[in-house]
């Protein structure tokens, strides 16, 4: 029996090594594709997010899932933890209070569906999106899993993003990867103390992370993040990691204005870069309490210590019914670029970009969209906003929230998009 079955099994041996090979040279032509140059040149310290000094992983990856896709298993059909009311108060675009639960366990959900892959405004998404789902129920993500902020150190990329789950209030948990694609879950790491009558003991959401290897040991990860103890976020804190695992916090570093003030109300998702004399928190805030977002700007010498810009709103978004309710800002040599998420007439959360040569002035009547919800009955069918973005090789990565709809229960999840920096260049071109 050994020796008939010998020919076949070195017909199949050499088989999988052209198979093999193939698959080498695919996914090298659609990584260099997809990212231009293999290598990236190491982030200057004033970049605002950490970048891969030799390769980029998330292209490799992307095209591995390309030539061998394997979409993860569809997230059970059930309703998640009941969520006290905090999931839809300022914590993200709402999923609908008391949805009806899914009849047939077994049956999938069209939310389960994954993208398709095709463009969505310049962005393409990932074809097994989400990359970091929900957790399971009873979890501490069960709920949500939105805000992603990314940074990598050394060849490990760390996602920091707001949980919702089982303790029934948003925390701050983790995740770790090697590509920027798969994702393991690290738990949460700072989790509100409801005991107390702290500024934040109710809720901690919005984290904005920095990782740097110059600073003291104590202090290389540096966390920005609002919190609140009653119904509003009226406040952005600091914290402050030797490993990425470990935080204290530091107070409160930004508050709500003052009664008539364009952000007396609410101060949310802080986006923070290093610049040459200091740092720039871009914010969003709110006068009102039902929250019409607008974007604010804050300048620090240390990163603690800030000062609200005097020309704030930094940028109003007119006629919006909600306007900018998150936000990010990606720094390059030539400039700046502001992406925000604003509805539609349809209530669509949809992704826009907006540029700056200073990072001071930006034209909301410029703004260009860049992502667009799949529409197509897939998991982020009406809405994207929460974004991260982080420019490797000429490509611009968007780790972005999606949500099927407002009438579904289940909140948002992270799922990963690319622009060419070409594109995003000829987009504000001009004629």
């Amino acid at each position: 029996m050994e020796a008939a079955t010998g020919g076949r099994r070195r017909r199949i041996l050499g088989a999988r090594s052209f198979l093999g090979i193939l698959l080498g040279a695919i996914v090298a032509l659609a990584a260099a594709l997809a990212g231009g140059a293999k290598t990236a040149t190491p982030a200057p310290e004033t970049a605002p997010h950490p970048t891969i000094s030799s390769r980029d992983p998330i292209a490799e990856a992307w095209a591995r899932a390309l030539v061998d896709p394997q979409p993860p298993a569809p997230p059970e059909a059930t309703s998640p933890v009941p969520t006290n009311g905090d999931s839809t108060d300022s914590g993200g675009p709402p999923a609908a209070k008391n949805a009806l639960r899914p009849r047939r366990k077994e049956a999938a959900p069209p939310w389960a569906r994954p993208n398709t892959g095709a463009s969505s405004a310049l962005g393409v998404k990932f074809p097994m999106n989400p990359v970091l789902p929900l957790g399971k129920r009873g979890s501490h993500d069960s709920g949500h899993a939105e805000y992603p902020s990314v940074v990598f150190v050394g060849d490990t990329a760390w996602m920091y993003y707001s949980a919702f789950g089982a303790r029934h209030h948003w925390e701050i948990a983790a995740a770790q990867s090697t590509d920027g694609i798969h994702w393991t879950k690290l738990g949460s790491v700072i989790v509100p103390d409801t005991t107390t009558s702290d500024w934040d003991s109710s809720t901690i959401a919005f984290p904005c992370v920095l990782y740097s290897a110059e600073r003291a040991p104590a202090e290389r990860f540096r966390m920005w993040y609002a919190g609140k103890s009653g119904a509003l976020y009226d406040g952005i804190g600091y914290a402050t990691s030797p490993n990425g695992r470990d935080w204290v916090r530091a107070g409160r570093a930004l508050a709500a204005g003052g009664d008539g003030e364009w952000d007396s109300s609410q101060v949310v998702d802080p986006t923070v870069i290093q610049v040459a004399d200091g740092y720039r928190m871009y914010y969003c805030g709110s006068r009102d309490a039902d929250g019409y977002f607008q974007v604010g700007l804050a300048l620090s010498a240390d990163g603690m210590n800030w000062v609200k810009s005097p020309e704030n709103p930094l940028v109003k978004f007119e006629g919006n019914p909600s306007g900018a309710y998150t936000l990010e800002v990606l720094q390059d040599p030539d400039g700046y670029t502001l992406f925000v998420s604003l509805p539609n007439s349809a209530r669509e959360f949809e992704i826009y970009a907006m540029r700056s040569a200073d990072g001071l002035t930006f034209d909301p009547a410029a703004r260009q969209i860049v992502l667009a919800p799949s529409r197509d009955g897939s998991w982020d069918d009406q809405m994207v906003y929460g974004m991260e973005a982080m420019e490797i090789g000429g490509q611009v990565y968007l780790w972005f929230n999606g949500i099927y709809a407002r009438s579904v229960p289940k909140g948002g999840e992270v799922g990963l998009a690319r622009i060419a920096r070409s594109e995003l260049e000829r987009l504000f071109a001009g004629p």
